[in-house]
């Protein structure tokens, strides 16, 4: 567990997060008698097939993020979202869900202008424009089967992550609907010019709909579909070549390839020195129950850490040796408990961002989570004891 705690304390002080993972890994090779054998693990891990995969398509995601941003496409997709629903309730929810699309430390600041002119317009105060910026961006990655976070999840835990995306439907009509209903409904519909149609919608939203239909309608890997889907923006937005392949290049972020390898190589360290048998062992001892540690401590590690992929990187290979049999539910009980932590968390991004673009203090920003939060996590609860 001293590398469960050197990797919390190394993201918590803005440490790269790959590094800190690699670090605790070593740790783990250090203190569990592994040797020579746990460095060979720990070289076939990082040329494991499916880990490099799993780099790969994390890699494209990054890239049709930065594509979007590049081109400017992401603005004309708020346009006509605005254009075709006039509504600036709607939209002050809806805008920083589309930028959610975008998934990028810090991507909240991006919204931030846009949410800023909606939340002006019903007379919301700083801390209530800052939370819907913050809260709605991050509502959409319940259900994105594009987002890091939930494929990280899905590959931690062998599960197919467009299940999990599935499953998590209630949570994610939970996460959107309760704050709308309690903290904008009530201002009556207040419209902002005249309706567009929905088609230019759906042509910046193409090269993300090609991706997700490819995949699960037609059964193309995700890794193809999302290249297919960098091609479309690439030619929708007519790029030279050579235009092209330097956004592509400036796409890559090194520190991402970086945590991925690093959350792998930490799973099979987990794995190989058994280290989370004794664990298991010693919580059985003095009585502790496991689904008391899945409720509480991917939260906390979320909220310690501010980072989606530190709080699943670390708890998801503590936990799954743990359970006793790998459902769906499961992965997403601990999938939603990490996320709302890293979501309200005062050392994410986002949120600190977020606050100091509204000039609005953090306090009636994190009271405003807390009925919206508590909520959606019972609902996720409700549904694993339902279906579970």
């Amino acid at each position: 567990m001293v590398s469960f705690v050197i990797v919390v304390i190394m993201v918590d002080r803005r440490i790269s997060f790959g590094l800190a993972m690699f670090a605790g890994a070593f740790i783990i090779l250090l203190t569990s008698g592994l040797g020579f054998f746990g460095l060979e693990l720990v070289v076939k891990e990082i040329l494991a097939p499916s880990v490099l995969y799993l780099a790969l398509v994390i890699l494209l995601i990054s890239i049709l993020g930065y594509c979007y941003k590049a081109t400017g496409q992401i603005e004309r997709l708020v346009k006509h979202l605005r254009l075709f629903v006039p509504d600036h309730r709607v939209n002050c929810a809806a805008v920083p869900a589309i930028f959610g699309l975008l998934p990028m430390p810090g991507g909240a600041l991006l919204s931030a202008p846009m949410v800023k002119k909606e939340a002006d317009a019903l007379s919301l105060n700083p801390e209530e424009g800052a939370f819907h910026n913050i809260w709605f961006r991050h509502s959409i990655y319940y259900i994105f089967p594009l987002f890091p976070g939930i494929i990280l999840a899905a590959e931690l835990s062998g599960v197919d992550v467009y299940a999990v995306a599935a499953y998590q439907a209630p949570v994610f009509i939970a996460g959107f609907a309760i704050p709308y209903f309690m903290y904008l409904r009530k201002f009556g519909r207040v419209e902002n010019g005249k309706k567009g149609s929905i088609w230019p919608l759906m042509n910046d939203l193409l090269p993300i709909i090609a991706a997700i239909v490819f995949t699960i309608i037609l059964g193309v890997p995700l890794a193809l579909a999302l290249g297919l889907g960098i091609l479309i923006i690439l030619i929708q937005n007519e790029m030279t070549v050579w235009k092209g392949l330097k956004t592509l290049y400036k796409g890559i972020s090194p520190n991402l390839l970086l945590a991925v390898f690093g959350i792998m190589v930490f799973k099979r360290m987990v794995e190989a020195s058994g280290v989370m048998v004794d664990v298991a062992q010693g919580l059985t001892d003095i009585g502790v129950p496991l689904m008391v540690l899945v409720i509480t401590i991917p939260f906390l590690v979320g909220l310690i850490t501010g980072s989606e992929l530190g709080c699943i990187g670390v708890t998801f290979p503590i936990f799954i040796p743990l359970l006793p049999e790998v459902t769906v539910p499961m992965v997403s009980l601990l999938y939603v408990g990490a996320f709302l932590g890293y979501v309200i968390s005062p050392l994410h991004l986002c949120v600190v961002l977020t606050a100091e673009y509204f000039h609005a203090r953090l306090g009636p920003i994190i009271k405003m989570y807390v009925v919206p939060g508590l909520l959606t996590f019972l609902v996720s609860l409700l549904s694993f004891f339902l279906f579970g």
